[in-house]
């Protein structure tokens, strides 16, 4: 019997063999941008545009593998990228480093098949870059430490958005708020990683609103019980929770736990060489807040003051309003 298993099994090799698709030849003149395929998802790297001679390649290599995703490192990803993607249908797009500008961005809105999108240090971090995601109709998962910054809210309106990932200073308090009552979103990642992130307890009250979020991961923040980890318990639909390189108490956790019996949850906390870092950004955080709400006079006296007493936090205040300034003149 084994020996008639073992005949049937050569006998079909090759016909399993012969149905396994060709794997794609890579053009000759993509070779220099290190493009690849693997799993129907087409890659390219480059410190230079693309020419129109190696789109014309991309173009034919799509066709001849029916590839819908893609992935554009270093310079391959700009304007002309994303223009020439919008007759290409993209599934999946994910840019790591880019120059494309607001003009490029708009043929978002064009890609009407577009599901998923992912952009680091790329795009221009403006609402108006934002609009062309608004309401997008397919747009299922977004993640990005930048694009968009004035423009969250534009972002989150695409009712089938079901997967979120913000980091850097995307993850704030304020970005937060204008996720409340999302209709679909299950997935969220907050990764506040920086000088300038700040997220609080205050976050809290607007994820307990998300009706259908079912796996959260919180990161690089502080959070206490009484001050916004119980309203957790608001949300019936919780599966996963992650406090990673967090701070919270031994105390608060444990009660946090009695609270979600059902949810698994994970915590991991800041390490110390991480956690000298973040309280230093608590401080310019807190220094910040105080300094904009009051007159340009006094700020400026507070300001005048600090750089005597302490010029390292004058230097880190100093940059962080000026990052301010132009968000405030809108």
């Amino acid at each position: 019997m084994k020996n008639y298993i073992l005949l049937l099994l050569l006998i079909s090799q090759p016909f399993c063999i012969a149905a396994q698709p060709a794997p794609l030849q890579i053009p000759e003149v993509l070779k220099s941008v290190k493009a690849a395929v693997a799993r129907n998802e087409l890659s390219l790297t480059s410190t230079t545009p693309l020419t129109e001679e190696q789109w014309t390649a991309v173009e034919g290599l799509v066709a001849a593998g029916k590839i819908r995703s893609f992935v554009f490192s270093g310079k391959a990803g700009d304007d002309m990228a994303l223009a020439r993607l919008v007759k290409l249908e993209p599934e999946s797009i994910k840019f790591f480093g880019g120059i494309f500008t607001e003009a490029g961005a708009a043929r978002f809105a064009e890609m009407k098949s577009l599901k998923h999108l992912i952009t680091s240090h790329a795009g221009p971090p403006t609402a108006k870059a934002a609009t062309a995601l608004a309401h997008h109709p397919a747009l299922e998962s977004f993640a990005s430490d930048g694009f968009g910054t004035d423009g969250i809210d534009q972002i989150t309106s695409a009712k089938n958005l079901r997967q979120l990932s913000l980091q850097h200073g995307l993850a704030c308090d304020a970005n937060v708020a204008l996720l409340s009552q999302h209709p679909a979103i299950e997935k969220l990642w907050l990764w506040p990683h920086g000088p300038y992130a700040i997220l609080t307890d205050a976050a809290i009250p607007s994820l307990a609103t998300l009706p259908k979020l079912k796996d959260l991961t919180l990161d690089y923040s502080r959070f206490t019980y009484d001050g916004g980890l119980k309203h957790l318990k608001q949300i019936r639909t919780l599966e996963k929770l992650s406090l990673g390189n967090a701070i919270v108490s031994e105390a608060d956790l444990e009660r946090l736990k009695a609270e979600l019996p059902n949810v698994a949850i994970k915590y991991t906390p800041m390490p110390e060489d991480k956690r000298a870092a973040f309280e230093r950004a608590e401080v310019i955080r807190d220094r910040l807040a105080e300094l904009v709400k009051l007159p340009d006079a006094d700020r400026t006296a507070k300001l005048a003051e600090l750089k005597k007493t302490d010029p390292a936090l004058f230097g880190a205040v100093s940059t962080a309003l000026q990052r301010l300034q132009p968000n405030s003149k809108k």
